[in-house]
């Protein structure tokens, strides 16, 4: 699931969110900006990464990939659960 950038009262851009849908109330796994940035948290570390980054959703076990590199305008990027890879 993927949600539109917004704004804030002041003007300030708000990152996209970048989830998995498999919940009610989807599973945050990171967010993006306009300019391509993603950004991640992971325990006490913030990771700001360009380009492609793949991961499992903490409750469903789905792999979820998102890359911008392949996003035309960076607001609709791929979020489609992959198939597992073979042995």
């Amino acid at each position: 699931m993927i949600e539109r950038e917004g704004t804030t009262t002041t003007g300030e851009a708000v990152p996209f969110r970048w989830e998995c849908g498999c919940r009610e109330t989807p599973v945050l796994l990171g967010t993006y900006e306009a300019d391509g940035r993603i950004n991640l948290k992971s325990r006490d570390r913030y990771w700001h990464v360009y380009g492609r980054v793949e991961t499992h959703c903490p409750r469903c076990g789905a792999e979820r990939v998102l890359d911008l590199d392949l996003a035309p305008d960076h607001g609709a990027p791929s979020s489609a659960p992959r198939p597992a890879r073979s042995a």
